[in-house]
């Protein structure tokens, strides 16, 4: 991955979270949800990640073209009570998560997976913890973990990473031993739990693998992490 694009998007997202602002939301547009009720109003909306959240439900990918929106106007987020420069940070994350995935395309042979945030979200797995934990950042720097690897059958770790308040995170894990990296780039959706999976090359039964995390989110995130087989 172009290390260039993401600093781009890591520092666009600095600037735009950084902005506070206030109020709500509920259901839209056409296809996806409800017609908007211009008497409803979300109480507590104080910052962009609020809204990042309320905004969320409106926010789609179209598979083919690999490009997010969202399914609102500026007037409609305005009649729920969003601030104007709540809105325009989000389509400027957005214009910016489309620009970074075209370049990307072009530019990596690594496929970038692309969350679709309409998918139902999937869910946390129990595992002992010496085949599981969780990496915790807050702010847009790696996070690290490790485990000795216990059994032959390992295939790789899995990832479910989740941003702390970006609209379209871009997030990166890495698995590695010894000398050999691996490692795989996804696109996110706040409130949606991305799976990334990432595989790992290792001879022995006692490998020490570490593992890496970061988001692009300037707020940090998380990611739950297993081993499959």
């Amino acid at each position: 991955m172009n290390m260039k694009h993401y600093l781009l998007l890591a520092i666009c997202l600095t600037l735009g979270l950084g902005l506070s602002s206030c109020n709500q939301e509920e259901p839209t547009s056409d296809s996806l949800a409800d017609p908007i009720n211009p008497h409803f109003r979300v109480i507590g909306i104080s910052t962009q990640a609020d809204a990042n959240l309320l905004l969320a439900k409106y926010l789609v990918l179209d598979e083919d073209k690999r490009e997010y929106s969202l399914v609102i106007t500026k007037e409609e987020a305005l009649s729920l009570g969003l601030t104007e420069s709540m809105f325009d940070n989000a389509i400027k994350e957005i214009e910016e998560t489309n620009k970074f995935i075209k370049e990307y395309d072009n530019e990596t042979p690594d496929e970038l997976l692309l969350t679709n945030p309409r998918q139902k979200t999937i869910e946390e797995s129990t595992l002992r913890a010496s085949e599981a934990g969780v990496i915790s950042t807050s702010d847009n720097q790696w996070g690290y973990s490790s485990f000795s690897s216990v059994t032959r059958e390992a295939k790789g770790v899995r990832f479910l990473c989740r941003s702390a308040a970006a609209l379209t995170p871009v997030y990166n894990c890495f698995t590695k031993w010894a000398a050999e990296t691996k490692s795989r780039t996804a696109i996110g959706a706040i409130g949606v739990n991305t799976e990334i999976k990432v595989p790992m090359a290792v001879s022995g039964s006692q490998s020490l693998i570490r593992l890496g995390f970061k988001t692009s989110d300037s707020n940090g995130g998380t990611a739950s992490w297993r081993i499959y087989k």
